[in-house]
Parts: C-alpha cells; structure tokens; sequence
C-alpha cells in the first residue's frame, strides 16, 4: 500500500485565495456568495488529504477522471507506466450545454486521447459507458477498453476523477474571478442608468441591411459583461418590406421574446437596442404587446454616443469608462452559430 497525492496541485494557493474572497464577500454582507465560496472550501479541504491507491502496480494504463459543472467539465488523464504513477495530462471541455457525459467522454476519446501506439498504454480505464465503444475499440487496436468496476483498478479511476474535480475546481475559480471583474462596470452601469437590477445580463440587438434588400436582425447576448456565444442569433425580417429600421426592430423584438417565452428561456435584465428614439419606441411597443413591459429598455445612437432610457426624456451621455461596454458592439464579432 501506498499513497498518492494530487500531482502538480497547487491546493494551497486556491484554498487561500479562497478564504480571502470569503472574507471579502463576509465583510460586504453578501452572505450567498460567501456561502458558495465555504462549500468550494470545504471540498478543496477534503481534496487536499492524500488518496491512497492499493497496488498500483500492474502494466502500462491509461487511466481516464471525469468531472462536470454546468456546462464545462474536465478529463484527467494519469498515466501508469511499469505500476508507476508518472505522469498526468488534462483537457478542460467547454460548452457542453445539452451533451450528455457519455458523448463528452466520447468525444475526447475519437479527438484528444492519443491514438499513437507508442503513447498509449495497453488498457485505457473508463469510468462509465461511452456510445459507439465498438467503434472506438477498433480505432485503438491492441490497447483495451475497459470499465473496472471495484478493485485497484476502480479505485485508479476514483483517484483521476478527484484530480478532474480538482483541476475543474480551479478553472472555475478563475472564471469566476474573471467575471467579478467583469462585474465592476456592469454594477457602475446599473447606476448610471438608474436601474433597480444589476444589469448582469443583457441582450442586443441590431438591424442591418445587405445592398439595400436583405434586411437581418443580429442578436447578442451578454453574462456579467462577456459575450454567451450560444445565445448569438441571426433573424431575418420577414414582415417588413423595402427598409424600415422602425418597423424591423418592432417584429425582431417581438418574435425573439415571443419565442423565447414559449421555451421558458430566462428574461434579460437589460434589453438594448442600436439606433435612436425612434428604434427605442418599435422595441417598447413590441415588449408591451409581450406583456414584458417591465424589461428595463435602452436604445443606443452610437455616432452621437447618446444612450436613450424609456421613460426619460432626455438622452444620457455615459462617461467614456463604458466606451467597452458590453452594448456598444450590439453586433455579433463572429458568425452566429443559430438562426431563427
């Protein structure tokens, strides 16, 4: 018997960082945050005692961890070479949204596990059932396919899978720095335009017009100041003939909130639309006509750099700290991955 400890971890430094947010977000009276960030503490505590693993030894495995958050899960991957723990690969996999986690595992399987005989073990260890095993079987020729369910061998996998949840842990903890970040301008925003929310998500959209006949409709939408590109649309205009920017905004703001109540999609907390007063009005009549009229609505003449607020007069000239600001490129910066 021996044991074996996380390899490369750098636990410490994330426990630390940890407790620091913890304190902060303590000291600001946000009590949920520093709930969340207790049980992230508590589990990267419990990461931190050592893993024992009974007879390693053995011949030359792969074997594979899995771990899933939301829509990002992690692949560890340790490598057994001569009964000897010697090395650890990862890949970290995004936007899984829908996926299954047999697919995901799948998928690393066809796309990113080594299919070099020299690089592989003799036995790659799974921890549940993937589609198309046969298939993938074939691919890896002599090296075998397997699924322990209990012994040294399953015991291997419940090692990979705590350093998988270990290294997801991590990414998400930066993530999540990233996007307190990114939440700075956005509170700052809220108070500039005299919103009762916090405007952390927020959905753009903008008309434009190919050679003067095929009118478009691109659709944004944003998370704590960061582009969600799986929430990126095009729509082309259907009702409206010749170009009429007025009448376009109307039926894209309709039939975007009219299909995204049927899904039981979640509200924005902003909804922003390009143009001036005139653009500001077709969005709040299409909103209304949606019963959503409590949505908070702005329009933006970006030329003038002037922000319209329904229910205010006079337009806002927000301070040039927003010029990054997430509404001030209401266009997708790539192509849209759905169409309506």
């Amino acid at each position: 018997m021996r044991s074996v400890v996380f390899l490369d971890g750098r636990t410490d430094e994330v426990v630390r960082r940890v407790r620091h947010r913890m304190a902060e977000a303590s000291d600001q009276l946000d009590y949920e945050r520093a709930a969340e960030l207790r049980d992230s503490l508590q589990h990267l505590e419990h990461l931190e005692e050592p893993t024992v693993v009974l007879d390693v030894g053995g011949g030359d495995r792969d074997v594979l961890g899995y771990a899933r958050d939301g829509d990002d899960a992690c692949v560890a991957l340790l490598r057994v070479r001569g009964g000897k723990l010697l090395a650890r690969d990862h890949r970290l996999l995004a936007n899984l949204e829908s996926e299954t986690d047999a697919n995901a595992l799948g998928a690393y399987l066809a796309g990113s596990y080594p299919l070099a005989l020299s690089e592989r073990g003799s036995e790659v260890l799974i921890p549940f059932a993937i589609p198309d095993a046969d298939v993938l079987q074939e691919a890896l020729g002599a090296t075998q396919l397997r699924i322990p369910q209990r012994g040294s061998k399953r015991e291997l996998i419940d090692l990979a899978e705590q350093n998988a949840r270990h290294l997801l842990e991590e990414f998400k903890l930066a993530a999540d720095e990233a996007d307190e970040r990114a939440a700075d301008p956005v509170y700052e925003l809220g108070r500039e335009l005299g919103l009762q929310r916090i405007p952390r998500s927020l959905v753009c959209f903008d008309i434009s017009t190919t050679q003067g006949t095929d009118t478009v409709a691109s659709v944004v939408w944003f998370e704590n100041g960061r582009p969600k590109r799986s929430e990126y649309r095009t729509m082309r205009i259907k009702t409206v003939e010749g170009t009429d920017d007025f009448a376009s905004m109307r039926e894209v703001v309709s039939r975007y909130f009219t299909r995204r109540e049927a899904e039981k999609g979640s509200r924005p907390d902003l909804v922003v639309v390009d143009g001036g007063k005139g653009q500001l009005t077709s969005a709040a009549e299409a909103l209304d006509a949606a019963e959503l009229g409590g949505i908070p609505l702005i329009s933006l003449a970006k030329r003038e750099e002037e922000v319209f607020v329904r229910g205010k007069a006079e337009p806002l000239h927000l301070s040039r700290r927003f010029a990054g600001a997430p509404f001030y490129c209401s266009r997708p910066v790539t192509k849209p991955i759905a169409r309506q």
